[in-house]
């Protein structure tokens, strides 16, 4: 057979090819708005959080791969009044703080919801002082540091209760957490309100503690909040976040030492400090969290700190007006359906 007598089947091939391709491209035009008509990929779920050695489990988890950036990613703030802001202003989705800020960020977004409790505090936030100070009662007139934020005027609320003493008895300044170390060294302050890591560093420099958490058990609670716009568009990466975070507690309880080795580049302590540091925080199991949103008798023990809390703010004057914690607590994440 010549090239002449191929050539004709050559061209008879070429247009049966293109037929077939254009078929092809027509069937592609017609079911492509189909198959990629879904829903928009949904952002990553952004989780602001303070250095506090009660939010180390969720960054062990992150360790361990229960979870990527695309689904989670976790935010450094550098302080309290940073995530407030970076809440509010919607730089991040989720803040974990404690229920007193909870509140706060209620007057303005009335959407906030508490979502999960990682941990209570059972000395991990003090009043600490110099020699020379022993006790709550020997602050009048003196100089005490603490951070702008909720806590902070809290914990200096319910030690100057303890002590009897007001608001004018004390001489406040402000000073974020992550200063206090050198405030305290240059001599700026008397005392402050702190808590883990620099309540460890702060002891090490020969600082004692007046006043802690230990004495209010139940009314420091560490929470997670959100707004509830997101319960529609991140449920699945805030249950991840829930579930990863009690599996990093988990992992924790288990393997202390290990856990600590990971985490302490955070906290700028040593394993042994942050084991310490531990010990004066309650690490709540999945089955003590659903206990603090189900309702024991007429309200839940979550319930029953806010509305403790909240009255303490409203007392002292932290708080202008009560806000309805009532709608403030949602436990679809920790309690089975």
């Amino acid at each position: 057979m010549s090239l002449k007598d191929i050539r004709p089947r050559l061209r008879t091939r070429d247009r049966a090819r293109s037929g077939w391709l254009a078929s092809v491209v027509v069937l592609v035009a017609l079911v492509a708005p189909v198959g990629c008509g879904g829903p928009e990929p949904v952002p990553p779920l952004r989780v602001g959080l303070v250095v506090f050695p009660g939010f180390e489990p969720i960054f062990l988890a992150r360790s361990m791969g229960l979870f990527s950036d695309e689904d989670i990613q976790l935010v450094d703030q550098g302080a309290a009044a940073d995530a407030l802001r970076a809440f509010r202003n919607g730089t991040v989705d989720v803040v974990g703080f404690t229920t007193d800020f909870a509140i706060e960020a209620m007057t303005t977004h009335p959407t906030t919801r508490i979502i999960y409790t990682p941990d209570v505090s059972l000395g991990v936030d003090a009043v600490v002082a110099g020699p020379g100070i022993a006790t709550v009662a020997d602050l009048r007139g003196k100089r005490v540091g603490l951070e702008a934020s909720t806590l902070g005027l809290f914990m200096l609320s319910r030690a100057l209760d303890h002590a009897g003493l007001e608001w004018d008895d004390v001489e406040q300044v402000s000073i974020d957490i992550p200063d206090q170390v050198a405030a305290v060294a240059a001599g700026r302050v008397d005392a402050v309100v702190t808590y883990d890591p620099s309540l460890t560093q702060l002891l090490n420099m020969g600082q004692h503690v007046v006043y802690s958490s230990a004495e209010i058990p139940g009314e420091v609670v560490d929470v997670l909040i959100v707004r509830e716009e997101l319960f529609a568009t991140h449920s699945r990466q805030l249950q991840l976040l829930v579930d990863s975070w009690s599996a990093g507690i988990e992992e924790m309880r288990r393997r202390p030492l290990e856990s600590a080795r990971i985490v302490v580049p955070r906290e700028h302590v040593s394993p042994e400090e942050f084991l310490q540091a531990l010990e004066g925080l309650q690490l709540l199991t999945p089955d003590e969290i659903r206990r603090m949103f189900v309702p024991a008798g007429s309200t839940s023990p979550l319930m029953e700190t806010l509305e403790r809390v909240m009255a303490v703010m409203l007392d002292r004057g932290i708080l202008d007006e009560a806000v309805d914690v009532s709608v403030l607590v949602d436990d679809r994440f920790v309690v089975p359906r």
